[in-house]
């Protein structure tokens, strides 16, 4: 058979949230719990939800600790020196450092897939020196050459 659980007790803690007391039945008949999450967040939760473990943190504490901090690493001339919080879409923002000292903010993602490498020098550094502020990789050789005249082997073989 199997021995039924004891109902939590003011003060309990499942993961980040602590059992403050009980509310009520829903509607089908289950136990929901009034929690404090870790960040202040009073929410109201199934007791099933707390023993299977569904529910140990609010949502914004889950959203946090799925970001990648990105803080010391270095992407072309750019270098993380802060997390920069969240957008008004959700998406991570870090707060860099340009080599040129220009201080800048930008989506991680960016960083991560190498569309931001700069605060916007590399790009008009390249313009003024080869006169192209796009490079075309289908384009023709010339395009390449001038793609690889504008590319700083210097910056990514420390990255190797």
């Amino acid at each position: 058979m199997f021995k039924k659980l004891p109902a939590p007790q003011c003060g309990d803690k499942f993961g980040a949230v602590v059992v403050l007391h009980f509310v009520r039945k829903d509607k089908w008949g289950k136990k929901v719990y009034s929690v404090l999450c870790k960040c202040g967040q009073v929410l109201e939760v199934p007791l099933s939800n707390l023993r299977s473990g569904n529910t140990t943190q609010c949502e914004s504490c889950k959203a946090q600790s799925h970001r990648v901090i990105l803080v010391g690493r270095t992407f072309g001339w750019a270098m993380v020196i802060a997390d920069g919080g969240q957008d008004e879409r959700g998406d991570s923002l870090s707060e860099c450092v340009c080599k040129c000292g220009e201080h800048f903010s930008t989506e991680n993602n960016s960083l991560v897939t190498g569309n931001t490498q700069s605060c916007g020098c590399l790009q008009r550094q390249c313009v003024t020196t080869h006169g192209h502020a796009k490079h075309n990789a289908k384009g023709s050789h010339s395009d390449l050459l001038q793609q690889l005249l504008c590319y700083d082997f210097t910056l990514h073989q420390s990255q190797r």
